[in-house]
């Protein structure tokens, strides 16, 4: 019964769509091998089908408007970011360190990459960047990151548990959003940081392939640093790249902006353009701040 309820909205819809997952925007062919029984009227309507990545609400993810931080800021007015970033490193207990401030706010879980995270730290850390994690989940991954917090006074900060108002603190405070994920159907926490102007460093898969671009500086164009291979050497490599001071204070200046501005005009994969307010952030909304 259920199928041929959704068999007959399928057939009257002006458009079909599906999130981002596993690699890039799910292709038509894609969607209709994961048809679970809707793939005979999937293919029929093939030439309406696409991919839809996440959007957020820029009025309730807004860096001028949240009174979560000791002092607003914007793209055109960027100077409250430093003032954040000072007061994250402090509430954390980090010392001041020569490279950026990387911040994480995420589940502890096997798909989020969090043991390629904590592989990689060591070398963080002798690149100069200081370390801080908020998040909860696997139990094995809370204590490894505690552990490792413990080791590195000053330099790792570990939160357990979910903050609103330290995410916003986080994503305010952060020069780097770290995000090194096996896979990640979409993703909201590396448009979150975006907008907050953290770089995303991120492993190029699924919806973070698609909604960060490599920083060029010749040109400059991109948001973000990625990488491939799941290794503590190319996420290293990764970081390096972004560590460089003029690199990411260009990149930050320019992430809130970037978002709207790129996927105002993307195309879907599809033939023509998809929906205009699913490209513009105008995804479904959360309704709420919880953890991405």
């Amino acid at each position: 019964m259920i199928e041929v309820l959704f068999h007959g909205r399928v057939e009257e819809t002006n458009r079909i769509g599906e999130p981002a997952a596993g690699g890039e925007l799910a292709t038509a062919q894609e969607m209709i091998e994961r048809g679970h029984g809707l793939e005979g009227v999937l293919e029929e309507r093939s030439g309406d089908l696409y991919g839809v990545v996440n959007g957020i609400d820029y009025e309730q993810w807004n860096p001028a408007k949240d009174p979560a931080l000791v002092r607003p800021y914007s793209a055109d007015e960027p100077e409250g970011k430093t003032v954040c970033r000072e007061a994250l490193r402090r509430e954390l207990g980090l010392d001041e360190g020569p490279g950026p401030l990387v911040t994480m706010v995420t589940r502890l879980a096997w798909q989020k990459g969090l043991d390629l995270a904590l592989e990689s730290l060591p070398g963080m850390l002798e690149a100069g960047c200081r370390v801080a994690l908020l998040g909860s989940g696997e139990a094995p991954l809370e204590e490894a990151w505690m552990e490792a917090a413990a080791r590195n006074p000053g330099e790792v900060a570990v939160r357990i548990g979910y903050d609103s108002e330290l995410a916003s603190r986080m994503y305010a405070g952060g020069d780097c959003f770290l995000m090194p994920s096996r896979y990640e159907p979409c993703g909201l926490a590396q448009l979150i940081a975006l907008r907050y102007g953290a770089i995303p460093v991120v492993r190029r898969t699924g919806g973070l392939a698609d909604t960060v671009r490599e920083f060029d500086a010749t040109r400059p164009t991109g948001t973000g640093f990625l990488f491939d291979a799941y290794t503590p050497e190319a996420l290293g490599q990764a970081v390096s790249r972004a560590v460089d001071p003029e690199r990411w204070r260009r990149r930050r200046r320019r992430a809130p902006r970037s978002w709207a501005a790129r996927w105002a005009s993307r195309r879907s994969p599809r033939r023509g353009r998809a929906p205009g307010p699913v490209l513009r952030g105008g995804a479904p909304e959360p309704r709420s701040r919880s953890c991405p």
